[in-house]
């Protein structure tokens, strides 16, 4: 059975017999161990079959189990179904192994160096000044275009 870490999953399995017990007594987990953690979710019965919904990984485990899983590319841990038959009955119908495969994914920051975010007022000023240079220069030709043009 294989499971994506970053994805839900549905798993099928069909009844082929119940003996012993109806499907209205019959509630269940499908179970797996992951370092040292038990992980169980709810089955559900319905026409000759059994369901269970095992959501994105990613959202169940801690950061501490998402950074071991993020050192390889698959993951096989044992998984098994537990049914409870009539409250009092314990049958495992399906053990086996689960692969969770790890998606490729690369995680970046941007980088921040302290001296390219550091803000230099001398610098701030010459450039005023240079703007406020060349700002007062072209007034002056302005002006002396409109001084010539007057006199003709």
């Amino acid at each position: 059975m294989r499971i994506k870490l970053n994805e839900d999953k549905v798993i099928k399995f069909n009844i082929d017999n119940i003996v012993g017990s109806s499907m209205d007594n019959l509630k269940g987990y499908f179970r797996f161990v992951f370092e040292d953690i038990e992980y169980g979710f709810p089955v559900e019965f319905d026409n000759n079959s059994i369901s269970v919904k095992i959501p994105a990984f990613k959202t169940i485990l801690n950061g501490k189990l998402m950074e071991s899983l993020s050192k390889h590319s698959e993951v096989r841990v044992k998984g098994r179904m537990d049914i409870i038959a009539n409250n009092d009955t314990y049958v495992c119908p399906w053990m086996g192994d689960v692969d969770i495969e790890i998606p490729v994914y690369i995680n970046i920051q941007e980088s921040k160096n302290k001296e390219e975010n550091k803000i230099n007022i001398k610098d701030i000023m010459e450039d005023v000044e240079k703007t406020n240079k060349i700002k007062e220069s072209k007034n002056k030709s302005r002006f002396s275009t409109m001084l010539k043009e007057d006199k003709n």
